[in-house]
């Protein structure tokens, strides 16, 4: 919302600038008009592809020290036919190392809790199991319950890849 705020602040500053600087000059009224319009949304358009372009920097840099990005997602449009030849990131995968959990008696299973962050869409705190020997990964909440060994009663296990960024930066920190 703030961003479609400032888009129109800048596109009404531009339009007005160059309206006083057709002023200045031998313009027709006419066309006088026609150029603000056209200068309005200009204004506005390069505000939207600096937001774009800009937004991923500004939002890992106010990530915490234990945060870790382990998967960007770039994106490509036809309404934006630039990104084709320069991808943007609109999305990204967080994962906290601080709520890291370990049980002694599952060694290889790990508790990790990511955020999923996307541009103008609220951010999704996810937590997961992910058991780094079989290679695999299931949802863990309030209601998940642990059999005596400390693993996962019914889980719905979920495989995963060896090159899996979820995967390589949960087990590889801790081996």
């Amino acid at each position: 919302m703030i961003s479609i705020l400032l888009a129109v602040i800048i596109g009404l500053a531009v339009a007005g600038l160059v309206h006083l600087t057709l002023r200045l000059l031998p313009v027709g009224k006419k066309s006088r008009m026609a150029i603000t319009v056209f200068a309005a949304g200009a204004g506005m358009l390069c505000y939207q592809i600096y937001d774009e372009y800009t937004w991923y920097q500004r939002a890992s840099t106010r990530l915490g020290p234990d945060m870790q990005i382990i998967q960007r997602f770039q994106e490509t449009s036809l309404l934006r036919p630039w990104a084709r030849q320069w991808p943007y990131v609109s999305r990204f995968t967080a994962l906290s190392h601080a709520e890291t959990k370990t049980n002694d008696a599952q060694p290889d299973m790990f508790i990790v809790t990511t955020y999923l962050t996307e541009r103008n869409r609220p951010t999704l705190k996810l937590r997961l199991i992910v058991d780094c020997a079989r290679s695999r990964r299931t949802y863990f909440d309030n209601r998940t319950e642990f059999d005596g060994t400390g693993a996962p009663v019914d889980a719905p296990w979920i495989p995963m890849q060896a090159d899996e960024p979820l995967r390589i930066f949960t087990c590889h920190r801790a081996g």
